[in-house]
């Protein structure tokens, strides 16, 4: 039984099963040497020889151990069959570098075969170039912009208006295809401020009639107008009165640290958190668009729930705020506000026009001063920093308090 367990199978036995041979022979004979000392008793009861007792009951116990021993397992025994493998094939464990084979068949997986795509084969992608690509700003490679081309038939999209990045009323020349007339649509926007934003909004009413009435939404920029719109759609689509939504997008509020807003020594504050490229430009857009003065704020660290690599700010088009005349004054500050207040630079700021600030006290005195309405674009941990100074200065709870 020992040497059946230790050998690697019916046929033959490992080295290990040879090394453990001699104590389990030993252990062999302890079990067979009482067994005999009784058969020589039970021999001499019976008025014969108690050795012949004593050898024959020795000599059969080790025979019969032995015989268990050295008892092949059959095939059933020695292999592993998992539930997972029928017909009584045997497994094909992963450690073997043996390919998986389910059912004896060789495994074909999806990538084995040529990808056909669901456009006209014959489409050629145009050859990159500036026009119609990105540049990676670290490999400094061009990836293409597949937004820009036509899904049917690969030709570039032409624009009856265009919003930003590839959203618009884009339409193909070559096929046809072209944007689906959507259901929820702002058709003008009468006003943007910090305050809020008012449009004008098509929909279709609950007998099918088109109704297009102005509407205000509580939130500032051009972003906040989609995300009102996809609230609106999802909201008519669950088949509820479109006016309840309407009603109550004039009273939305900010939340925590984006758009949200506080007031401290008669001076307006409104903070957007940014965190990568897209959004930042968003913000960015936002504050250009704005018609009155305003002093931009710009808080930059480099904490770990930030990320350490801050090179994005490359990326984010602060040129369209340093090149706006409303924009009277710039503030920056943070771990790494020297690298916003060099980034800036680059944007042909006069340097006497950042002024870079060391804390957040500090900072909030300078831009209170002014008199202008300010905006603050903070990345994660400087605007949790710089929030729970404004709140206590303002007399605002803290965000999980309501």
């Amino acid at each position: 039984m020992f040497l059946t367990i230790f050998g690697s199978d019916s046929s033959g036995y490992d080295i290990i099963s040879y090394i453990l041979i001699a104590p389990i022979l030993g252990i062999y004979f302890l079990i067979s040497f009482p067994i005999g000392l009784y058969c020589r008793t039970l021999m001499k009861t019976k008025g014969y020889d108690g050795s012949t007792g004593f050898f024959l009951g020795f000599l059969f116990s080790i025979i019969g151990m032995l015989i268990c021993a050295l008892k092949p397992f059959n095939k059933a025994e020695t292999h592993y069959q998992p539930p997972y493998e029928p017909y009584g094939l045997p497994y094909q464990p992963p450690y073997q570098n043996q390919p998986y084979q389910p059912y004896g068949q060789p495994y074909q997986p999806p990538y084995d075969q040529q990808y056909q795509p669901p456009y006209d084969q014959s489409y050629q992608p145009p050859i990159l170039n500036e026009q119609n690509a990105v540049r990676c700003p670290h490999c400094l490679e061009l990836t293409p912009n597949s937004s820009q081309y036509c899904i049917k038939c690969g030709t570039e999209y032409k624009y009856n208006f265009h919003t930003y990045a590839h959203l618009g009323d884009f339409y193909c020349p070559e096929c046809g295809y072209k944007r689906v007339t959507p259901d929820v649509a702002v058709t003008a926007i009468k006003s943007l401020t910090a305050k809020g934003t008012s449009v004008s909004l098509r929909y279709k009413d609950n007998k099918g009639s088109e109704v297009e009435k102005d509407v205000r939404i509580g939130l500032p920029a051009l972003y906040n107008v989609y995300n009102a719109l996809a609230a609106i759609s999802a909201f008519k689509t669950a088949g509820f009165n479109i006016k309840y939504i309407l009603r109550s997008l004039t009273k939305v509020n900010s939340s925590f640290g984006r758009m949200e807003t506080f007031n401290y020594k008669n001076t307006d504050i409104q903070m957007i958190l940014v965190k990568n490229p897209a959004g930042c430009n968003q913000a960015l857009s936002y504050l250009a668009s704005l018609s009155q003065d305003y002093v931009a704020v710009f808080c930059l660290n480099d904490k770990t729930a930030d990320g350490h690599d801050i090179s994005w700010i490359w990326d984010a088009d602060y040129e369209k705020v340093c090149h706006d005349e409303n924009c009277k004054k710039i503030y920056v500050t943070g771990t790494r506000g020297e690298d916003m207040q060099l980034r800036l630079k680059y944007a042909d700021v006069p340097e006497d026009k950042i002024i870079l600030k060391p804390d957040d006290n500090s900072l909030i005195d300078a831009f209170t001063e002014t008199g202008l309405p300010v905006f603050v674009l903070p990345n994660y941990t400087s605007m949790l920093s710089l929030r729970h100074v404004l709140g206590e200065l303002s007399g605002k709870s803290e965000f999980w308090k309501g």
